[in-house]
């Protein structure tokens, strides 16, 4: 990836209004990003004191295609309350992180079950115990687990509670899921809107991570598509690239899931075009240099990508028309606009793209892509 000291990412169909474009697009999650994460979750590998922290940090690191030490399942047993549904839950998933790691089911048997059953259970320790019980293999009754969710909806109702009862549908049956999947949309709009272009729920990155990656597993559970507008989507997609950095191991999880999802290309993907070159033009520096990638700053795979127009900022008038940008590397992940030329004044310009995908793929935000810069010489 190129140095993000020279990237100014624009997120497709987000307009943008100053030449500098740093105020109003989110950036992309370059590969210095990605670093940072994984070092985040390296970091607390090696300094841990809770078996919640030894879950997301093994659990992130990975969902980023590193594969931890089985010696951490000592770590685990270690730490794991078996009176505590919640332990039991993080110490399983840590568990499922490792290649060989196996807990023994009867040592949990018991608080799962007791969790199920107890009225004071809220929708998330619901949660904790079916999915432990699926990581141990441990029956339950699903006729009961729907009861006792129903119930939890008629006393909490928050956004937060709604997608623990995704996530725990999502471990049931296929008609259990496909009730919860088609629950997605009215969960939708009951985020938050923030500026016209950001979608997010109260409790910031983390449970908007969490409730958008329920989303996304209820839905493949169900075997149904995701019910989100593509321009929700966006939104969604774009407040979880302002988060370059997160203060939580917790919040770094769920947030590295979201951009998986996001890049996957089972789902739609959001396309990310980043100029990868100084936006200053002049004859040592010729032709704009921008870069087509998901999320994850992977390539999407060739597309057309067309210069539409490119305007003077202070007359419009119209110096580049239907021009095609020359694909630069073999994987079609970067693409060049040749724009120095004599016959091009110095001034403020505003460059309209377009994509179009030569592969088959759900690709969204194609049009109404800006990029500003500036001729110099």
């Amino acid at each position: 990836m190129k140095s993000t000291s020279f990237m100014i990412s624009i997120f497709v169909l987000l307009p943008i209004f100053s030449w500098c474009a740093t105020s109003t697009v989110a950036n992309n999650l370059q590969s210095a990003n990605l670093d940072g994460l994984k070092n985040q979750f390296q970091t607390a590998m090696k300094s841990f004191s809770d078996v919640a922290s030894l879950h997301y940090a093994l659990a992130g690191i990975k969902e980023l295609d590193v594969q931890a030490p089985d010696t951490f399942c000592n770590d685990i047993k270690r730490l794991v309350d078996k009176s505590n549904i919640e332990s039991i839950y993080h110490a399983t998933e840590a568990a499922k992180s490792l290649a060989n790691c196996k807990l023994p089911a009867e040592d949990y048997r018991s608080t799962i079950s007791s969790t199920i059953q107890s009225d004071k259970s809220t929708t998330a320790d619901i949660y904790y115990a079916v999915r432990s019980s699926v990581n141990l293999g441990v029956n339950v009754d699903e006729a009961t687990i729907e009861k006792r969710l129903n119930s939890l909806a008629k006393t909490d109702d928050s956004v937060l509670s709604q997608g623990y009862a995704l996530l725990t549908g999502a471990q049931l049956n296929h008609a259990i899921a496909k009730y919860y999947a088609d629950t997605i949309n009215d969960l939708v709009q009951q985020a938050d809107e923030v500026d016209g272009r950001t979608l997010q729920y109260e409790g910031g990155v983390g449970a908007t991570a969490l409730i958008f990656n329920a989303f996304h597993e209820v839905s493949e559970k169900a075997d149904s598509p995701i019910k989100i507008d593509p321009k929700q989507l966006m939104k969604f997609a774009s407040y979880f690239s302002t988060k370059r950095h997160v203060a939580t191991l917790r919040s770094a999880y769920y947030l590295t899931k979201a951009f998986k999802y996001l890049s996957d290309t089972k789902n739609s993907i959001p396309v990310v075009v980043t100029r990868v070159n100084p936006s200053t033009i002049h004859s040592q520096n010729p032709s704009v240099l921008i870069s087509v990638t998901n999320l994850f700053g992977q390539s999407v795979g060739e597309m057309t990508v067309m210069a539409e127009s490119a305007k003077r900022k202070d007359d419009g008038v119209v110096v580049v028309s239907k021009q095609k940008l020359t694909p630069k590397a073999s994987d079609f992940s970067v693409y060049e606009l040749p724009f120095y030329d004599k016959k091009i004044p110095r001034g403020f310009y505003t460059i309209h793209l377009s994509l179009t995908p030569r592969t088959e793929g759900k690709f969204i935000g194609l049009t109404d892509i800006t990029i500003d810069v500036k001729v110099t010489s």
